[in-house]
C-alpha cells in the first residue's frame, strides 16, 4: 500500500504534467507566445544593445578620448608659440604703418 509521503511526489509530478499540457493545448500558450513575440520585437524596435557590446563601445570611446588627450598635449607646445612671420593686421594690409593711400576707402585722403 502507498504511504503519504511516497504518493505525494507522484501526485504533484501528476498535477504537473496535466497543468502543462492544459496550458499546451489552451489559448493561454498562444497568448504566451504571442506576448514573447510582440516583447521581442519591441526590443528590437528600440534598437538595444547587450550589455557586452556597450562595454565594448565604451571601451572603444575610453581609448579615443586618451588618444585624443594625448594629442592635444602633443599640440600645445606649438600653440603656445608666435609664428615669426605671422600676417600683417587688416588696417595694415595697404602698406606701411599710417598709410592710408592704398586703403581703397574713397572717404580717406590720398
Amino acid at each position: 500500500m502507498e504511504t503519504p509521503e511516497t504518493s505525494r511526489p507522484s501526485v504533484l509530478a501528476d498535477i504537473q504534467q496535466r497543468v502543462s499540457e492544459l496550458l499546451r493545448s489552451s489559448p493561454a500558450a498562444d497568448l504566451e507566445r504571442n506576448l514573447k513575440a510582440l516583447v521581442v520585437q519591441t526590443f528590437e524596435r528600440f534598437d538595444l544593445v547587450t550589455r557586452d557590446e556597450l562595454d565594448a563601445h565604451r571601451a572603444v570611446i575610453d581609448s579615443l578620448e586618451a588618444r585624443i588627450a594625448e594629442l592635444e598635449r602633443a599640440l600645445e607646445p606649438r600653440d603656445s608659440v608666435e609664428p615669426a612671420d605671422s600676417a600683417p593686421e587688416p588696417d595694415n594690409l595697404a602698406g606701411e604703418p599710417g598709410d592710408t593711400a592704398g586703403s581703397g576707402d574713397p572717404d580717406q585722403p590720398g
